[in-house]
């Protein structure tokens, strides 16, 4: 029994993982599919009576993979919710351990791992994450510069190589207006600094990059609670048995570059979305079907909406 194609290391989650195998003859054999995080047996065939096999584990895989979204220092943190890792079992050969990523498109290190600009703004205060994929273990350098011109820079080194997890925390750099971070020289992210908008909303999404973004919408257009009821009727009349609420939010995003409105579009079809508040990360729904551009000359703004689950304590 031997592998003869293997899913190359990094590949993406949203194309085929294909394995390949030859029995050397007839043959009746199992196939067991082993996520590497948990030594947990994900799937398994049994195939009979023959000579060669295909398996494509992406569609298993990708129902493994929910990321976590929190806040955090400035520095390199745990990226172990942000990629799978497999092995794939032939009657007790194995093939070597493979690193799949949540994006669409194949990337090579040293990448950044992102839908947004290199040029963003942040609220004081707010928490950025960037992802990204390095074959040595990678230095961050972050510069925050005040409003007269002094800069502050700290190195932060990563232990590791492979899928990188940086977060960047302003709020460890109070007298920041604007805050720069680059990587061994591969990749650099800028953010202006801005004050917090009153009447206005964070939202983090998992983009098709795979990474988590983050944006602030400055206006929440319209706020909603919706309701819905269940119940029983009878000849005493009709009681409540169960009643559901969301929270029915509908954002406005600033004028912004084309290259930011696209990064935005990603939330209407992201598979998790977090609206980021002063407790934390709370999960969202997108309801959006469609997004609205809105031109201004060169500039647009696009409205979504999010549901938020509204705890009933009677229920």
């Amino acid at each position: 029994m031997q592998f003869t194609e293997i899913p190359d290391d990094y590949a993406p989650l949203g194309g085929a993982l294909v394995y390949r195998l030859e029995a050397g003859g007839t043959a009746t054999f199992d196939l067991t599919l082993r996520d590497c995080g948990t030594d947990e047996a994900v799937a398994a065939r049994r195939l009979v009576e023959t000579a060669s096999a295909s398996f494509d584990a992406a569609p298993v895989l990708r129902r493994r993979l929910r990321f976590g979204a929190a806040a955090g220092s400035t520095g390199f943190a745990d990226a172990a919710d942000r990629a799978v890792m497999a092995v794939l079992e032939a009657d007790g050969v194995r093939s070597p351990v493979r690193t799949f990523l949540p994006r669409m498109q194949p990337v090579s290190p040293p990448a950044l791992l992102t839908t947004l600009p290199m040029q963003r703004f942040v609220v004081r205060g707010g928490c950025e994450e960037l992802t990204l994929l390095s074959g040595t273990p990678c230095t961050a350098e972050v510069e925050a510069a005040d409003a007269e011109g002094r800069s502050l820079v700290q190195r932060y080194v990563s232990p590791r190589s492979g899928l990188q997890l940086f977060r960047l925390q302003t709020a460890d750099f109070p007298d920041a207006e604007r805050v720069t971070v680059r990587f061994d020289r591969f990749a650099q992210v800028s953010w202006q600094v801005i004050g917090s908008r009153t009447g206005g909303c964070r939202v983090a999404w998992r983009s098709t990059a795979g990474s988590v973004e983050h944006y602030d919408f400055p206006i929440v257009a319209e706020e909603r609670l919706e309701t819905e009821r269940s119940g029983v009727a009878s000849a005493a009349g009709r009681r409540t048995t169960r009643v559901a609420a969301r929270r029915r939010l509908t954002l406005r995003s600033a004028y912004e570059p084309t290259e930011v409105l696209r990064a935005l579009a990603g939330i209407a079809a992201a598979s998790q979305v977090w609206v980021v508040g002063e407790e934390g990360y709370a999960e969202a729904e997108p309801l959006t079907d469609a997004l609205v551009m809105r031109r201004h000359g060169t500039l647009l703004n696009v409205e979504v909406q999010l549901g938020l689950p509204e705890p009933l304590p009677w229920n």
